[in-house]
């Protein structure tokens, strides 16, 4: 996700550092133009803006507290905008630290899978600071389409985790339809294409539907860990939250995630209650209401 959004910046003309632990992951931005860092203070040493998407909250704290952190090239002036999906919990201790040294510090976790990044059209739910998210527009708008700011706290993760909370639990309940359709007689792309013709089409089953009608299991997204949804079970525990439809489909993800050959890919969540509900071919016949 961090190199198409780099890739936009470059475009718009920005001049851009660049960090990564692993550097071959950053060697072809340097080839297109962006300079090479050789860490996030050294980094927040030279630069005005610091932008980090990381996968956890590990990777939060290490990024801005760790021993080659932000913190370690603080300076007056810088400002931080953090875009992963972490937890609010964890993101509210880096605010904490970013404030005892006067950095403004923007969430923006972003909506939006590789392919909507590559596109520049990510969404943004920011909170934080108004004032550095108004500051910001034209450079969230060099890869996102829509900006909405949320908040002045951590409202940003919570909606960005309210958001994965639909697109898991709308993923399950879409496996399961497709495993009562099988079991009656329906055939598994037919029923796709009527449900993406129908009130409760989405973009998030329309972009996807290729590899479902075909079982792609090869067609893996990360998001499918139980990461996320513990982020936000987590959330509801802390609030009071009662979420018996999130607690089910976190249970459907712990079974795809622990199988002997591990899928976290959104067809195996869609897959799931198929192979819960197997048909062989020679009993679909059978099946069908009113034979």
């Amino acid at each position: 996700m961090g190199q198409p959004i780099c890739r936009h910046l470059l475009k718009a003309g920005y001049a851009l550092d660049v960090y990564d632990k692993d550097p071959t992951k950053i060697s072809a931005l340097v080839s297109e133009g962006a300079s090479a860092g050789i860490s996030a203070g050294e980094l927040a040493g030279k630069c005005d803006l610091i932008i980090s998407m990381v996968w956890d909250d590990d990777g939060l704290r290490d990024v801005v507290l760790g021993p080659t952190g932000v913190l370690t090239g603080v300076r007056t002036g810088i400002s931080y905008i953090d875009m992963s999906t972490v937890s609010p919990k964890v993101s509210e201790e880096i605010a904490a630290q970013l404030a005892r040294h006067d950095i403004p510090y923007l969430r923006a976790p972003v909506s939006g899978s590789v392919p909507v990044a590559e596109a520049g059209k990510l969404t943004i739910y920011a909170s934080g600071p108004r004032i550095l998210f108004d500051s910001c527009q034209e450079i969230l708008k060099a890869f996102s389409t829509k900006q909405t700011y949320v908040g002045t706290k951590e409202e940003g993760r919570i909606v960005k985790l309210a958001i994965n909370l639909i697109l898991q639990m709308s993923t399950a309940i879409l496996g399961e339809v497709l495993a009562f359709g099988a079991r009656a007689g329906v055939d598994r792309s037919t029923l796709m294409d009527a449900i993406n013709d129908s009130i409760v089409a989405s973009p998030h089953y329309a972009v996807r539907s290729k590899s479902i009608k075909q079982r792609d299991l090869a067609f893996t997204v990360r998001w499918a860990s139980p990461k996320d949804l513990e982020i936000a079970m987590s959330v509801a525990k802390e609030t009071g939250a009662i979420m018996p439809i999130a607690s089910l489909v976190q249970q459907y993800i712990r079974i795809i995630t622990n199988r002997p050959m591990p899928q976290n890919g959104f067809t195996a969540l869609t897959t799931l209650m198929e192979d819960i509900n197997p048909v062989a071919a020679e009993d679909l016949a059978s099946r069908l209401p009113g034979s």
